[in-house]
């Protein structure tokens, strides 16, 4: 009897993690692309995801990457000069960001878990190397946020979620032009009475192609050459149209 009972805590602690990392069928997503070609001419791109969940709740998506770190700076009047005075580094930024909800956020739930999960552009916490100032890093995180929504990348208002019928639902995401090359991810919420009660996620590859990737490699890898080459055509351009207007 004994032994029965070791041998099933040793098969529950085997195969227990697997059933557990088993998907549920309360909530699944998927995407109508999953990689995007950034080639010449690229003007965006539109994702839509697909949903369903079972029961009642408050959907949520979000679509984010890839992360990097930004400097803000500041600027004042030195001398009758401006100049950067102030700077401040966020360790994980995405390069884009957008966020789809089925009702408000404030009726969604409260924003100590919106913060949990990252939901809507003022729950958004960047990590930084000065984390003792708060008003500071508040400052400039909102002129962070201010500089990647006038370029497009975070979206200043949340999407709407459709829902075709109770269960049945799809977001349409809006790539801009401008949209940085790399991994993404959507990340979809259910939440009831203000708590999370189930996730999934999905990843999205935007990788340059052709051409345009040619050279994006070329200038990642051969930095001072494509300095050299860019300033040599301006200067060949710039002498052909004085030429051309002497001419005249």
């Amino acid at each position: 009897m004994v032994m029965r009972i070791i041998l099933c805590l040793v098969l529950f602690a085997l195969f227990a993690p697997v059933a557990m990392a088993q998907p549920s069928a309360n909530l699944n997503i998927d995407l109508s692309e999953r990689s995007i070609d950034i080639t010449t001419g690229f003007n965006g791109a539109k994702i839509v995801v697909y949903g369903t969940r079972r029961g009642e709740g408050d959907i949520a998506m979000i679509i984010r990457g890839p992360e990097q770190s930004i400097v803000v700076r500041r600027k004042s009047r030195v001398l009758g000069v401006w100049m950067n005075s102030q700077s401040l580094r966020f360790n994980d930024v995405p390069g884009f960001y957008a966020l789809a909800l089925s009702r408000p956020a404030e009726s969604v739930a409260p924003l100590s878990v919106l913060r949990r999960y990252n939901i809507g552009l003022d729950a958004l916490v960047f990590e930084t190397d000065d984390g003792n100032d708060a008003e500071k890093i508040d400052t400039f995180r909102e002129a962070l946020i201010r500089t990647q929504q006038m370029k497009g990348l975070f979206p200043m208002e949340p999407g709407p979620v459709n829902f075709v019928d109770n269960d049945f639902f799809k977001v349409e995401f809006k790539l801009p032009a401008n949209v940085p090359a790399g991994i993404y991810r959507v990340d979809t919420f259910i939440l009831r009475d203000g708590v999370v009660t189930d996730t999934r996620s999905a990843e999205l590859k935007v990788a340059q192609n052709g051409f345009s990737a040619e050279i994006f490699l070329f200038a990642h890898n051969q930095s001072l050459a494509y300095a050299v080459i860019a300033i040599l055509m301006a200067l060949f351009f710039g002498w052909g149209a004085h030429s051309l207007l002497r001419r005249d």
